[in-house]
């Protein structure tokens, strides 16, 4: 198994961390969310509350994957960490594309359905609730006007001191209403939070491209074979025999006795 680059396992370490706070981003998002509906929204926005409970939690186990593998040089963590990051790109960009495109289409089907819902009070409690703490948050009456509703409640009431924030209308009796309708602030609240969801599926595309090239290029250089260490031969100027058997040395023949005369 071949080595890793250092500098390249910081790099994917730190991107692991910083994928794990944006999941954890993604967490506080959801419950600050769920704070502000006061826990009385409607089906749809539960669902999508759930849902990015659902993507942090993921998110933040993907993370903790990826640095578990870089860590201990994992190669089965590692790919299943890759095999995560090409699902989630193409999710990401499946979802996120369209929405973006269709995002102007939303909002006039929203408005549509905001139309088809007066006169409010024949809508169910937990809807007019939800209009009562719109209307006293962003002062407001009604959704297209104070109208919309045959029996003015009291979220719609101002002080008659407050000449400027207040209009004096003949419904059955004198009231002091809000003059401003609440359909822009729906609306701004609307585009909010389908910004902040768009923005967070293309950061999360961007984050899972990253993550995919980082993870193919250590696990391509894990994969490698170490290479064995070259030995390189100096050619010598002379050939030297491998097996040589010294000569006798000249000093041992001339002390030897001279041979004999007859």
């Amino acid at each position: 198994m071949g080595e890793v680059n250092k500098n390249l396992r910081r790099t994917f370490t730190a991107f692991n961390v910083l994928f794990a706070i944006a999941g954890l981003l993604i967490i506080g998002l959801a419950f600050v969310h769920q704070v502000l509906t006061n826990f009385h929204a409607g089906d749809n926005v539960r669902t999508g509350i759930y849902g990015l409970y659902i993507i942090g939690t993921g998110t933040m186990v993907i993370a903790t994957l990826g640095a578990y593998g870089a860590h201990k040089k994992s190669k089965l963590c590692l790919s299943l960490f890759l095999g995560c990051m090409v699902t989630g790109t193409l999710m990401m960009l499946n979802y996120g594309i369209p929405a973006a495109i269709s995002r102007h289409q939303v909002e006039e089907l929203i408005e549509n359905d905001l139309r088809a819902m007066v006169p409010l009070d024949d809508q169910p409690e937990e809807l007019k609730s939800m209009m009562d703490s719109i209307q006293i948050q962003a002062q407001c009456c009604g959704l297209f006007s104070y109208d919309n509703w045959r029996n003015i409640p009291e979220s719609c009431m101002c002080s008659p001191e407050a000449e400027d924030r207040c209009q004096s209308v003949s419904y059955r009796q004198l009231l002091f209403v809000y003059p401003k309708t609440c359909l822009p602030f729906i609306m701004e609240r609307f585009r909010l939070i389908v910004d902040i969801l768009i923005g967070t599926i293309f950061t999360l595309a961007a984050l899972a491209m990253l993550g995919t090239i980082l993870s193919s290029v250590m696990i391509h250089q894990m994969s490698r074979l170490t290479a064995p260490t070259p030995v390189f031969k100096v050619p010598l100027p002379f050939n030297v025999p491998s097996i040589f058997i010294p000569a006798t040395p000249k000093y041992e023949e001339l002390s030897k006795d001279p041979p004999a005369y007859f």
